[in-house]
């Protein structure tokens, strides 16, 4: 039996059973399905395969060391292909960029040994409303010698400063709830220790918050905090490539509030249909009674171009109709001085004029 991931995925198995407990597999392998037939093999798959990106087991009693149906037992496997980009497997130190929302962490050479002599650090950080759940699935670090480790893992509460977790040894899958948003993981080994497997862990934020968004295609999604502990979204597409909001808009900022995002972007990135004038970045706040949404563009050089055109234009409008009024107003105050009245016809033309000489 061969598990497989692509190129830039990484395994993860969540669970596993060995025996005859399923119909379908059993009807499948023309075996007799037996309820009281299985045993959990999640351990002894982990460790075998948790990591890497292509896995080889043979299936039989000889791998997993016992023989629970008699004959002809069948291996089900329920495992995760993770993105690389989901993964930080470099060894940080203090200062380093916060990892948000959630997320994967593994020891240094994972799942090969980790190296003597090093310390570790990583920051996660989810919105303030939020817990942190962590977990561990797979675990070999150093050895517990009269309760004390060389080698440890230590979990965090970055706001209480209470150390959650601290442990070393060979441990299975394990949960740990951090109380508050903020938790530092740190890894030791020291310089004389024993360099074993080490750990691959995840993370993510537990409670109401603002779920992740599509990241439209020929686009991504980066999330990051704000002032005063806002959490936003910024997507982008690609080069070449825009949002549909009838301007070439290549980016928009999303804010969360109350457990929502004030906006939905468009789910693909397209190519524009014709060329466009404006290019920019949409900025969408959180809706607020009166408020607006700014849309800043920089302008192009034709488009600056045009501006200076339409305003000269107007200039020149506005000249001409100053220059007709001009002339409209002296012609009436020399009528009025001469005395001379204008008699027209219903139509509008011309009839007559009568000379009036004032006294």
């Amino acid at each position: 039996m061969t598990l497989l991931c692509r190129s830039n995925q990484t395994l993860l198995i969540n669970d596993a059973f060995y025996g005859r407990n399923h119909s379908g597999y059993a009807k499948e392998c023309r075996t007799p399905m037996d309820h009281q037939c299985s045993m959990k093999v999640w351990y002894k798959m982990n460790k075998m395969c948790t990591g890497r990106r292509k896995c080889e087991i043979f299936v039989n009693q000889h791998t997993f060391k016992r023989d629970p149906c008699g004959y002809k037992e069948f291996l089900q496997v329920f495992y995760t292909c993770v993105n690389d980009s989901q993964i930080h497997k470099k060894c940080e130190g203090m200062g380093s960029p916060a990892l948000m929302r959630k997320g994967y962490i593994q020891s240094y050479n994972y799942p090969n040994s980790y190296g003597t002599g090093t310390k570790c650090y990583w920051l996660i950080t989810v919105q303030k409303r939020q817990r942190i759940r962590i977990i561990i699935h797979d675990f070999l670090v150093g050895v517990k010698n009269g309760g004390k480790c060389n080698d440890y893992m230590q979990i965090v509460d970055r706001t209480t400063r209470k150390i959650v977790f601290k442990d070393c040894g060979d441990l299975g899958k394990n949960t740990i709830i951090v109380s508050n948003y903020e938790a530092e993981i740190v890894f030791h080994s020291s310089p004389d220790s024993m360099p074993r497997r080490g750990f691959f862990i995840s993370y993510e934020g537990l409670g109401p918050g603002c779920e992740d968004l599509i990241v439209p295609e020929n686009g991504k999604v980066e999330y990051q905090f704000a002032e005063e502990g806002k959490f936003i979204a910024n997507v982008s597409c690609q080069s070449g490539y825009y949002l549909d909001f009838g301007t070439r808009v290549t980016s928009m900022r999303l804010r969360c509030s109350e457990s929502q995002w004030n906006q939905r972007p468009p789910r693909v990135c397209s190519l524009p249909n014709a060329p466009t004038i404006n290019s920019g970045v949409y900025t969408a706040e959180t809706p607020t009674p009166g408020a607006t949404h700014d849309l800043m563009r920089s302008s192009s050089i034709i488009g600056i171009a045009l501006g200076v055109i339409s305003a000269m234009l107007l200039i020149c409008l506005l000249l001409v109709l100053a220059l007709y009024i001009h002339r409209s107003c002296l012609t009436d105050r020399l009528d009025k001085r001469d005395g001379v009245k204008d008699i027209t016809s219903v139509s509008g033309v011309r009839k007559d004029l009568f000379l009036v000489f004032k006294e």
